[in-house]
């Protein structure tokens, strides 16, 4: 039986990473030429390999269709199941959050990290030629599907109950307490999302343009870490949530390019900028 809560707050951050993603691929389709592997590697610091990319691509695509297979079957906590959470027995750093509910807080949290997914591809569009920015789009794709697809699956295996299940707070609507998203805590996706699009822009600044990536680095890491507070705040997860979802998202965003930098690629490449925005 797959239990889906009818209410808007749950389903935003599904339709985020679907947004998210969606554009993403749109700008593969279009900036990726047919031979991508045409420019010398001395000209751009990443390269294309075709097994590698098919390679990258099934896993994360693999990861979140096994996810989402699971979650097809996410069965609702039950009353008896609600009565025995105990929020004494929740280790100290995580108990911290447990009362906390705050829709406002879930809702700029979904706008943020959306603008946060959405930045790196004004990254990928900042330099001259389809081949540049094919790469950095297909690359960023390939990072957001491995971060999210390990994030999905790991909510499915775990399915560690949310900060608002424990106790009995009037504030929170009892179809949410009852409902499968209810039983997702673990890891953040939004902390994941938001670590992956920060190390990733950070990351291939450092090869295109280091004079710019200091503030970047500054910038985004304070944007990603608000994102991890505001889940905190909103009861949709404990800070181990956030710190999982962060180191997740953060090796991905990392990983990904440092696979694909070009043999022999010298420093930063010239005419290349960066667009980095967030909103709230």
């Amino acid at each position: 039986m797959n239990t889906t809560c009818p209410h808007a707050h749950c389903r935003r951050p599904h339709h985020t990473t679907r947004s998210a993603l969606a554009a993403l691929l749109a700008l593969v389709a279009v900036t990726t030429g047919p031979h991508p592997r045409a420019a010398a590697a001395g000209d751009f610091p990443y390269d294309l390999d075709t097994p590698r990319e098919t390679a990258l691509l099934a896993a994360g695509a693999g990861l979140l269709l096994t996810g989402v297979l699971l979650g097809s079957d996410n069965k609702p906590l039950t009353p008896e199941q609600l009565a025995q959470l105990d929020p004494d027995g929740v280790r100290a750093l995580d108990h911290a959050v447990i009362g906390h509910w705050s829709p406002r807080a879930s809702r700029v949290s979904d706008r943020l990290v959306l603008a946060l997914a959405l930045a790196p591809l004004g990254q990928a569009a900042a330099g001259s030629g389809r081949e540049r920015a094919g790469r950095l789009a297909l690359m960023y794709a390939e990072t957001h599907l491995l971060a999210g697809g390990v994030t999905s699956l790991l909510k499915q295996v775990v399915q560690r109950p949310r900060p608002f299940a424990y106790g009995a707070d009037p504030r929170v609507p009892a179809q949410w307490r009852t409902s499968g998203m209810a039983r997702r805590s673990f890891p953040s996706g939004h902390a994941a999302q938001a670590f992956a699009a920060v190390v990733f822009m950070g990351s291939v600044q450092h090869r295109l343009q280091p004079r710019g990536e200091g503030w970047l680095w500054v910038g985004g890491l304070g944007a990603a870490t608000t994102v991890g507070w505001l889940r905190g705040e909103a009861g949709a997860h404990f800070p181990t949530d956030i710190a999982a979802g962060a180191a997740i998202g953060a090796l991905a965003g990392w990983l990904v390019p440092h696979l694909h930098e070009a043999e022999g690629a010298g420093g930063p490449a010239a005419g290349a900028t960066l667009t980095f925005c967030f909103a709230f």
